[in-house]
């Protein structure tokens, strides 16, 4: 770029670019990165990267476990906030993760009920929770009432259901 009366011009750092005239850098926005510096536009980021940062990424990442790419390509956390307890955060099942979709419940817990559910419920007595989007399985000798879905702590969550064991 160049400033008014200057001679020469330099170059934009990278994770910018410069404007039409060429008097300012402009950081690129999410889901697009300027690796080098003096880059003219800004890439965008590939399917199941993101930018980790709002404005002014230099590259893309693999979205890591628990985010995901959205649509604007930006690594989203799948919770926002943490469960309640007797709940689990929502996760991904590896890095790279594309779409709300992505988001499952770790190892010994499960959703229940709704896709739009924000926390897993944790496995309990009786139960197997294989996490991961499998449906939990009774365990022999182990019965079970209907889960009833319920708003706990600000998470829409399906309360877990009362788990018997057969006498």
């Amino acid at each position: 770029i160049s400033s008014q009366g200057e001679a020469s011009c330099r170059p934009c750092n990278k994770g910018s670019v410069p404007n039409l005239e060429r008097t300012a850098c402009l950081l690129c926005g999410v889901g697009h990165f300027a690796a080098l510096p003096g880059l003219q536009r800004c890439e965008e980021c590939h399917a199941g990267t993101g930018t980790l940062v709002s404005a002014g990424a230099d590259r893309c990442s693999v979205c890591p476990v628990g985010k995901y790419a959205d649509a604007a390509k930006f690594c989203v956390e799948c919770a926002a906030v943490d469960p309640p307890p007797g709940y689990a955060r929502l996760t991904t099942n590896g890095a790279g993760g594309v779409g709300r979709g992505a988001c499952v419940c770790p190892l010994n817990s499960y959703l229940s009920g709704s896709r739009t559910a924000t926390a897993c419920v944790v496995c309990g007595e009786g139960l197997d929770c294989r996490g991961y989007g499998a449906a939990p399985q009774l365990h022999p000798g182990y019965a079970s009432s209907v889960p009833k879905s319920a708003n706990v702590s600000g998470h829409l969550v399906t309360e877990p259901p009362a788990v018997y064991r057969c006498k």
